[in-house]
């Protein structure tokens, strides 16, 4: 990652400090992205973003395939090598990758990333806690097991499109 991804972040950090605002889902998602990308620096090879899974109920959910894209999106805009996701997806329903959780077993996870082509896997899970979504981020390297990288964030609970998504209740479209 360059260093002016270093600075926007700290910039953001700053900037919520000073005015006092909250950070968004997004800023919050786009940080623990970000610290993730300065931490895969000098790993080599193409890096897939797949097995991120919701503690609560032990499986993926919608959530969980938005916070993978985002992720992928994120990583890829800091110049980090990415499997597409489209080979990911293909590849996962020709081997039947997502019927057990990836973060059960680092050797599981190691050869789910290599059926992916990816040097190294992202995975990980994320836990509801009051008001925020807890996400925790490994990066495997897929011929060890080894985690060589690792991100943690608390994303606030505070956009409409989120508490949406998650069922929390339904938004109304506005009154024309």
């Amino acid at each position: 990652m360059s260093g002016s991804s270093t600075l926007v972040v700290a910039c953001m950090g700053i900037v919520a400090l000073v005015c006092g605002c909250r950070t968004t889902h997004d800023e919050a998602l786009r940080e623990t992205g970000l610290r993730l990308s300065e931490r895969l620096e000098g790993v080599e090879g193409p890096v897939a973003v797949a097995g991120i899974y919701d503690l609560s109920k032990n499986r993926q959910t919608k959530y969980s395939a938005t916070l993978e894209e985002e992720l992928t999106q994120i990583l890829a805009g800091s110049g980090v090598p990415i499997v597409t996701r489209r080979r990911i997806v293909e590849t996962a329903q020709q081997e039947h990758l997502f019927q057990k959780p990836w973060f059960v077993d680092p050797a599981t996870s190691a050869q789910a990333g290599k059926m992916l082509g990816a040097h190294v896997l992202v995975t990980g899970t994320y836990n509801w806690r009051t008001k925020t979504i807890r996400l925790l981020l490994r990066a495997l390297d897929v011929e060890t097991g080894r985690v060589v990288a690792a991100s943690e964030g608390d994303l606030p609970e505070n956009d409409d499109v989120v508490i949406q998504m998650l069922g929390k209740y339904p938004v109304t479209p506005p009154a024309r």
